[in-house]
This record gives structure tokens, sequence and C-alpha cells, in this order.
């Protein structure tokens, strides 16, 4: 009886054994040493720490540079060819008149030193009838018909390329060209419509 008894007791123990050796194998796999669930390590790194190799750089304004140092392909501007400067461009010639002889029919030629030569239209004949010019000094003409008692009247002038001028009585016109800038030397006329073709002789010298 005594035999049973302690057969039955070391069965009991087995068992127990084995269930506390089951019971441990169940809790050892899903718990560590202290009894908590171990914290999940990921292998893999975080994608937020690195760097985009991508990723373009930006300016200091914050704006995206995708070609900050990429060499230009525009073309150089062309450069248009400087104007001609209109003082290197070639002046005109200008058209001289020609004399109507190399030398006057009246008899004598007096020589006016002024920088204004003054022919007066008289009732019978200019004054002066001949006067030598130079080539820097310019005319005027004043209708003097009215002198002497005269009755006075209104008269045309025909001087070198000007258009007629018509004078009334007492009038003066000037020419203020130089006579060197128009008129070739010789003897030129001063045609007045009182004494029909003809007029005052000027006389241009060098």
């Amino acid at each position: 009886m005594t035999t049973r008894r302690v057969h039955i007791g070391i069965g009991l123990v087995a068992v127990a054994l084995g269930l506390a050796g089951c019971a441990s194998n169940t809790h050892g796999s899903a718990t560590g040493p202290t009894g908590t669930t171990p914290a999940t390590t990921s292998a893999m790194p975080s994608t937020s720490a690195i760097p985009s190799a991508s990723a373009a750089p930006t300016t200091s304004s914050g704006t995206t540079s995708s070609a900050s140092h990429a060499p230009s392909t525009q073309a150089p501007a062309s450069t248009a060819p400087p104007s001609r400067s209109p003082a290197a461009q070639p002046s005109p010639t200008m058209h001289k008149v020609s004399p109507e002889a190399t030398a006057p029919a009246a008899g004598g030629c007096a020589r006016d030193s002024g920088t204004q030569v003054l022919v007066l239209i008289n009732p019978d004949v200019p004054v002066p009838r001949c006067v030598i010019v130079t080539a820097g000094q310019h005319l005027a003409v004043r209708n003097n018909t009215g002198e002497l008692g005269q009755t006075p009247r209104a008269v045309t002038l025909h001087w070198a390329d000007y258009a007629p001028r018509t004078l009334p009585p007492g009038a003066l016109t000037i020419y203020p060209q130089s006579f060197g800038s128009y008129l070739l030397p010789g003897v030129h006329r001063l045609q007045a419509s009182v004494y029909g073709q003809s007029g005052a002789e000027i006389w241009l010298q060098h």
C-alpha cells in the first residue's frame, strides 16, 4: 500500500513539472526577461533623415533654381552698325549764278567798302549805276522813285536766281546772303522795272 502511494506521488510530480515546462515555454516566447513585450526595432533607416539627391538648390529668395550653374545658350545680341554722322556726309554742291559780262558797260565803277551794299532805284538812273563788291558783302535795294518831285511808283526787281520782288514807294528789301555764296565772279545786273531791261551793275571781284 505504501509503495502504491509513492508511485502515485511521483506521477503527480512529473505531470506538474511537465505542465510547468509547457507554461514556461509558452510565456517565454512572447515576453522578455522582465515579463514585458520587447520593442520592435526596424532595420530600415528613416527616409526623412536622408537628403534627396535630386533636390534642386534654392536661391536666396526661396525659389528653386534648376539652371544656376548651367552654361548660357542664349545668342549674343546683334549690334547695329553705327549710323553715319551728318558731319561725315558730303555736302551738296551749291549752284552759283554765272556773270553776264566780265567787265561793266558803265564808264566808271566805284567800290563799296561797307558790309551792306545799298542801291537806290531813282526815277532816272540807279545810284550807283555800277559798284564793285567782294564775296563777303550783301545787297540791299530801296525804291526811291519819288525822289526829285517825281511821282512814286512800285518797282519790280529781278536779281540773280531770286524770285522777283515788288517794292512799293520808299520800301527797302535786303538779300542777306553774301555775294560769294551764290554768285560767280564777274558783272551781274540788278534789273528794275522802271528801267526796262537795264539796271545797276554789280561787279563781284575776288
